[in-house]
């Protein structure tokens, strides 16, 4: 066994319940990660940490044969060759075996379990499989386990519910993997703030309490995204674009929507999306503020999105500014829509340029470039966007 740092220690010991915690019982279980939380790490660092082993699993855990298998070991995305890479793993000569593999297999797990031992499938990697090799995939891995469920168990790590949902639609028998379903959280705070901590101490600069409150409420524990924003010390930077855009190309549809309308304040009402929308609250991704600068940053096009978080002088300047687009506002004008007709207001080119100023700021908090407000001097203000 290896032995791991303890910052990833700290990691291990908080998730290892979460994912191992359905052996006790002797059920299988689906753990939902939403991208970039570590999963492939951690369940590494799980599985070759004797320490944490037994914190969950007590003496027992050395009674636990763990095969460990991932999408990523296939170069033609197969579930065949997944089943092969598993009988490998099972000192099974695949080269030498004529029988149906999955049979093989499952008479290899009765040698282990007259040994004394349990066996457990933990899946990991699966995402770029297309449906039917995960259906393939799922459908072998169930049959094995129901050849003897009191000793052979599953535990599936995937991001999304929808992977296997219209699966078992088609494939019923595929439930039998499912006896509960865990949706896997971002790490607690004070982790959180370890992690974000000795991710500092490695880049060799010194980071404040607040800059760590900062961090936790932009990425929080989306880890990758975290250490793409602490080695460059902005929001704005290539790495995170490019981490971010990943995670956000492949969402589904639907969670994209949920983001939408928590963003713009709309009410959630599909019960699909109000599901997904109780996953991404378990899971602490919801509230995350880069997803409300990068998707606002997104959607500038969409006037919708950007009214959703302006106030009411704010909105009425907005709107002034929207429908004279490329062509100059008085400051004049824009004081009618902060002030309206008062004429007990007595404003100033100075008061104009500070509410101006709240503006470009407000703006620049959701992602948005202030100078989209270009300043015409001497004659008022342009909206570019």
């Amino acid at each position: 066994m290896q032995t791991i740092g303890s910052i990833d220690e700290q990691i291990a010991r908080f998730y290892a319940p979460l994912i191992l915690g359905s052996l006790k019982h002797g059920e299988n279980r689906l753990c939902i990660w939403f991208p970039y939380l570590g999963k492939t790490r951690t369940i590494n660092n799980i599985l070759n940490s004797n320490k944490t082993l037994r914190l969950v699993l007590g003496q027992s855990f050395s009674k636990y044969k763990f095969i460990y298998y991932v999408g990523t070991v296939s170069k033609n995305n197969k579930a065949s060759e997944i089943l092969e890479n598993i009988a490998i793993n099972l000192n099974i000569n695949i080269k030498q075996n004529n029988s149906n593999l999955i049979d093989t297999v499952s008479n290899r797990c009765r040698e282990l379990i007259n040994k004394g031992l349990k066996v457990v499938f933990i899946g990991d990697t699966l995402e770029n499989l297309a449906t039917i090799e995960r259906q393939r995939l799922f459908t072998g891995i169930s049959n094995i386990v129901r050849s003897d469920q009191n000793n052979i168990h599953s535990i599936l790590n995937i991001n999304y519910f929808e992977q296997i949902e219209s699966i078992i639609n088609r494939q019923p028998s595929i439930i039998t993997l499912i006896n509960s379903i865990e949706t896997v959280p971002c790490l607690p705070s004070e982790i959180l703030s370890n992690f974000i901590k000795n991710q500092s101490q490695k880049l060799n600069f010194s980071i404040t309490e607040t800059e760590i409150e900062n961090i936790k409420n932009y990425t929080g524990g989306i880890l990758t995204l975290t250490r793409a924003l602490l080695r460059n010390k902005d929001k704005n930077n290539l790495e995170l674009d490019l981490k971010f855009n990943a995670i956000w190309k492949h969402l589904p549809d639907n969670y994209k929507s949920v983001f939408e309308k928590t963003i713009t304040n709309t009410k959630v009402i599909n019960p699909n999306e109000l599901r997904i929308l109780e996953t991404l609250r378990k899971s602490g991704i919801v509230d995350l503020d880069i997803f409300k600068d990068k998707f606002i940053l997104s959607q500038t096009k969409n006037p919708n999105v950007l009214r959703s978080i302006l106030n009411d002088w704010e909105l009425e300047v907005y709107n002034l500014l929207l429908k004279s687009k490329n062509k100059v506002v008085s400051r004049e004008k824009i004081a009618s829509a902060i002030w309206g007709n008062n004429e007990e207001v007595d404003y100033s080119d100075w008061a104009v340029d500070q509410k101006i100023s709240r503006f470009r700021k407000k703006i620049s908090r959701y992602g948005l470039d202030p100078n989209f407000l270009e300043t015409v001097k001497g004659k008022g203000y342009k909206w570019q966007l």
